[in-house]
């Protein structure tokens, strides 16, 4: 038996939450405390209403939603499939962390085959002593039908227990996805 493989029950994931959007503003799951060291954020089939749009994250505690104007920093980079120009565009003082789209080349598509997910690690979460980060990736189809993807690294700028999460579109409502959240067990 391989030694790494006698450690059963480490590493598998347990559903914390998932939410289902229908031409929704946000599209949130709450239940993030302490029992997990790392969760995973998964977001699928995300449809903008209005074509070309940015999705973004943010994160919350007990007390609602955090979206003050300098609550977070985050960094993406990205390619499509239509431009081989890689880009790497930043924040370090925002409102919200974008996770997917750019407005250059083109945010989420609504039409027939568009739309885009994500799957990001959240770390430090609710242990109230270090700043809550994310870490993942996101792929998206743009207005134009190409593929685009990104790599996503940010976080809140304090120190705070996290215990729910929020997806939204630059501007305009999610017709169409899912956002589920799993916590990481480590034994």
């Amino acid at each position: 038996v391989l030694s790494w493989a006698a450690a059963a029950g480490g590493g598998s994931l347990t559903v914390i939450e998932t939410a289902v959007a229908s031409n929704d503003a946000t599209l949130g799951v709450s239940g993030i405390d302490s029992n997990y060291d790392t969760y995973l954020i998964v977001g699928s089939d995300i449809v903008p209403v209005d074509n070309d749009k940015d999705l973004y994250l943010r994160l919350g505690d007990s007390g609602g939603i955090d979206s003050g104007a300098s609550d977070y920093h985050w960094l993406m980079h990205i390619l499509y499939t239509d431009d081989t120009t890689y880009r790497a565009i930043n924040d370090a003082d925002d409102s919200r962390i974008q996770i997917a789209g750019e407005t250059a080349i083109g945010g989420l598509g609504n039409q027939a085959g568009e739309g885009g997910g994500f799957a990001l690690w959240l770390t430090q979460p609710s242990n109230a002593t270090k700043r809550p980060t994310i870490n993942g990736t996101s792929s998206f189809n743009n207005g134009t039908g190409h593929a685009g993807g990104a790599l996503v690294f940010g976080g809140r700028q304090a120190v705070v227990a996290v215990t729910q999460v929020e997806i939204h579109m630059e501007s305009g409502n999610i017709s169409t996805g899912r956002l589920t959240v799993w916590g990481l067990k480590h034994s």
